[in-house]
């Protein structure tokens, strides 16, 4: 009798799916599916960076959470959009900021969030749907402002 309950358990925890891995970055949490791997973090003062990369090396994704330094969001993105190659102005959209980049003649885009004194800017570089797993995944549980919507 207790082969059988153990055979069934070991059938259940076979057949629930294992949790995806997840990385963190100053409280701004990302799903890491498979595939992807993080290539470098570094965090210096109250600046925290993360570079994510795809195995196949299409796509890759940088984040950087930062203190504000009390900018509004529309300075923020101006600035950021002039030090990494965008091809466009930011776009406002329900108070966050999107625009398009071009870096050594790949093509991506980077969305920009603030809440709270903090930003958070998510770069993909690259094909965006193999990036769409990490972003609709985000969560920031102490601050839902800095989630991209």
């Amino acid at each position: 009798m207790q082969k059988i309950l153990l055979a069934g358990l070991l059938i259940l925890l076979l057949a629930v799916p294992a949790p995806a891995a997840e990385k963190e970055v100053a409280g701004v949490f990302f799903p890491l599916p498979e595939g992807w791997s993080v290539v470098e973090e570094n965090t210096s003062g109250t600046t925290s960076t993360l570079l994510l990369r795809q195995a196949d090396r299409r796509t890759a994704i940088a984040v950087m959470v930062a203190a504000d330094a009390g900018l509004a969001p529309a300075q923020i993105a101006a600035e950021l959009a002039s030090v990494t190659g965008a091809t466009a102005d930011p776009v406002e959209r329900e108070g966050q900021y999107s625009f398009p980049i071009k870096k050594d003649g790949q093509e991506g885009v980077c969305f920009l969030a603030q809440s709270n004194g903090r930003f958070v800017l998510v770069s993909v570089l690259g094909e965006l749907p193999p990036a769409a797993p990490l972003l609709e995944g985000m969560r920031c549980p102490a601050d839902p402002g800095l989630v991209l919507r």
